[in-house]
């Protein structure tokens, strides 16, 4: 118990918060937890250091932390399909809470002749609201074929709350349209 309540405590000093509280409540911890046998207050604990963790990281009203940093989960993914035709077009997906855009062209095979087509990517424009900031527009120019089987990530520069992405792209006139996601 003791290990825990040692790294969370290394790492408030930089944070400017009521360390004396923290180091007194981790002295209780430990003392509570030396002298109880099975019979330990655990939902007290609980509350007690799920405090100490909120004002370590300095939560905010709107239910996000300041000094606190976001696990990238992948189960949380907004996924959009779209068949791009070979004139010029405008593909837009929104999301909240978002940091990357990731484009794939899936290697399937469409019907029973043919397969997917690449697609070329021109250009991305980001127009989001950072977690801590003010309305953001982030423009990339990708200039680039997207093969069928590959991806394409665009790393957005602060993690944002909300975001529409818009992507310029279009497809081989030749060969005709292409999928992606």
């Amino acid at each position: 118990m003791m290990i825990f309540l040692a790294s969370i405590l290394a790492a408030t000093v930089a944070v400017d918060i009521p360390v004396a509280r923290v180091v007194d409540d981790a002295k209780a911890i430990d003392r509570i937890a030396a002298a109880s046998k099975h019979d330990m207050p655990h939902d007290l604990m609980r509350r007690i250091l799920n405090e100490d963790i909120d004002a370590r990281r300095g939560r905010r009203s709107d239910g996000t932390y300041e000094h606190a940093g976001y696990e990238r989960f992948d189960s949380g993914r907004t996924s959009q399909s779209f068949s791009v035709q070979p004139k010029d077009q405008t593909l837009e997906i929104r999301g909240s809470f978002v940091y990357k855009l990731q484009i794939e062209a899936p290697s399937r095979r469409m019907l029973l002749m043919t397969k997917n087509r690449h697609v070329y990517l021109d250009r991305v424009e980001i127009d989001y609201l950072p977690v801590s900031g003010v309305q953001t527009t982030q423009k990339m120019k990708l200039d680039t074929w997207l093969e069928p089987g590959q991806n394409k990530t665009v790393d957005f520069e602060a993690i944002a709350r909300q975001a529409t992405v818009r992507l310029f792209a279009h497809a081989d006139e030749k060969v005709g349209y292409g999928n992606g996601q």
